[in-house]
């Protein structure tokens, strides 16, 4: 092969749009909710048009879809990374869990529902800010 094939291919292939393995969430008319993994595993949705979803390629649920088209679709959801207050130190939860009986790997391994319990009390105040702050959020965007 030619070195000036070789830099057509190559040229061809840089401008190719790269395409993401998504999932198909939702389709109904020209709109489609799509669902994919970044590379460093973060979660997105967005709604894209349908005709961009190339469901042939995987099957009914999972699709191809350009990198360029997820850039600008409709993000869906909260955008949950604004609204995330984390109160609790390690100082408090460590306390808390000896008031509760845990003191050893044993006391830790043997009462589950007793440390998932301290996580729930001490994150309770966290989980109440979240849900007052996505609360202003939808009542602004009409989401």
């Amino acid at each position: 092969m030619s070195e000036e094939i070789k830099y057509d291919i190559a040229l061809d292939e840089e401008l190719r749009p790269r395409m993401v393995k998504c999932r198909l969430i939702h389709h109904e008319g020209e709109a489609s909710l799509v669902e994919w993994v970044t590379g460093r595993g973060v979660c997105h949705r967005a709604i894209i048009p349908s005709e961009e979803v190339d469901i042939i390629t995987l099957g009914l649920t999972g699709v191809m879809v350009s990198e360029d088209v997820l850039a600008v679709g409709i993000p869906y959801g909260l955008p949950m990374e604004e609204f995330i207050e984390i109160s609790v130190t390690p100082k408090m939860l460590a306390n808390e869990l000896r008031r509760a009986g845990i003191w050893t790997y044993q006391d830790l391994v043997m009462n589950p529902e007793k440390v998932r319990g301290v996580f729930g009390k001490c994150f309770g105040l966290d989980y109440a800010t979240l849900k007052k702050k996505a609360k202003r959020y939808k009542e602004v965007s009409h989401e």
